[in-house]
């Protein structure tokens, strides 16, 4: 199993998709989707070079995300390099970031890969299938298409979501937040617009959005007599506009509502869902400031708690296989008693996996607050006193 995990990179709304890819690519269970024919190097590229030669340059043009493998084929080597085109001069290909050349120098007919589309197979079989760049990236937002299956040339039940990390107008040098996680069985991608201090920030006084969109493999509850339909979870912003504050937007961030990619009879596919879990009683009405704790295991480790995913239709179809929960108290309201709160960057080990605290969402200029975060999934979070949301556990290695 291999899990690539970025705390966080900062990059460009220009270059966002090639700094996704490569990072997504780092994670050996995923692979780049030949969608767009491919080509080979004609010469070779050593670390530092801003510009490369190719055979052909017929499907690349400005803005196209290209990859670069050590290993004359297409996926066949590890640390792979993804760059956004700025220049197409005949068969000479120029870009902003430097080749880092992580394998070494590239040869003449390494393999160059063009496009955003990403692929993994989870154990169970289900497909996760990102285009990290489903429509023209804006200065506002990317929009990614997610499909059950590609085989490369055919995609099968397509879907849309966004990231928006802006409302208003901006540029595309603006300065972007990106953090994430991939492995055989998730994936997990956060994307912030600019903060306070930088370029066209959404607001001066609480910086800029961060959206999340995840996938990640559902560990079925019953035998195969009831489900033998492997499936994912979808969580992602659904909204064709950037209303990402509104509690009342159900097709939001903020939403309960998920979907899985195919329902236990194998019939359907991105079908609603609802996730759920179990969560520790919050203080009372005479207690207000008393909020949930992280609940300890007897041995006195962090306790993870499991989602579980519920198909509108068809009921309880089973728990995530690698992302968990956890409740949240701010430092100045701790209570005495309570024995843990979490931090965002705490560790965990579960299972043969490190896993990371992350705090999912951030609401930016219309919460008043900019540490406030979305619920994942709907759980808790508090805009009126400015109290972050719980926490996700995410595999970190």
């Amino acid at each position: 199993m291999s899990i690539s995990y970025w705390e966080e990179v900062t990059t460009t709304v220009a270059k966002v998709n090639g700094v996704l890819k490569q990072y997504i690519l780092a994670c050996s269970d995923w692979a780049h989707l030949a969608v767009t024919a491919s080509t080979t190097l004609s010469a070779t590229a050593a670390a530092g070079a801003t510009s490369i030669s190719v055979t052909s340059a017929s499907n690349i043009s400005v803005g196209k995300t290209i990859t670069l493998w050590r290993n004359g084929s297409i996926n066949g080597a590890s640390a792979p390099e993804s760059r956004v085109v700025t220049v197409v001069a005949g068969t000479t290909i120029s870009f902003t970031d430097a080749l880092v050349a992580p394998n070494g120098t590239y040869q003449s007919s390494d393999a160059l890969g063009i496009g955003t589309f990403v692929k993994a197979t989870t154990t169970r079989g289900a497909q996760m299938v990102l285009d990290l760049e489903d429509a023209t990236i804006t200065a506002q937002r990317m929009q990614i298409g997610i499909y059950r299956t590609h085989d490369g040339t055919t995609g099968v039940d397509k879907v849309t979501r966004n990231l928006y990390w802006k409302t208003a107008t901006g540029a595309t040098s603006d300065i972007l937040h990106a953090r994430g996680t991939a492995g055989k069985e998730h994936i997990y991608l956060e994307v912030e617009g600019p903060r306070l201090t930088e370029t066209n920030a959404e607001s001066t006084i609480y910086g800029s959005y961060r959206q999340y969109l995840a996938l990640n493999d559902i560990s079925p509850y019953y035998s195969t007599t009831y489900d033998n339909t492997p499936a994912v979870l979808l969580v992602g912003n659904t909204a064709a506009a950037a209303n990402v504050s509104a509690q009342t937007n159900l097709t939001g961030p903020l939403a309960r509502n998920v979907v899985v990619s195919r329902d236990a009879p194998g019939s359907n596919s991105w079908v609603q869902a609802h996730l759920r879990t179990l969560t520790p009683h919050a203080g009372d009405a005479a207690n207000p400031i008393t909020r949930t704790f992280q609940p300890l295991n007897l041995d006195g480790s962090i306790l993870m708690l499991p989602f579980w995913v519920f198909e509108d239709a068809k009921g309880l179809r089973g728990s995530l296989t690698r992302f968990y929960t956890g409740d949240a108290a701010p430092q100045s309201q701790q209570v005495t008693g309570d024995p843990v709160f979490w931090n965002a960057g705490m560790e965990v080990s579960y299972g043969g996996v490190t896993y990371r605290t992350l705090i999912p969402g951030k609401s930016g200029a219309n919460s008043g607050n900019n540490s406030v975060s979305y619920g994942w999934g709907g759980n808790w979070f508090n805009v009126t006193n400015a109290q972050p949301g719980p926490v996700l556990f995410v595999p970190k290695a």
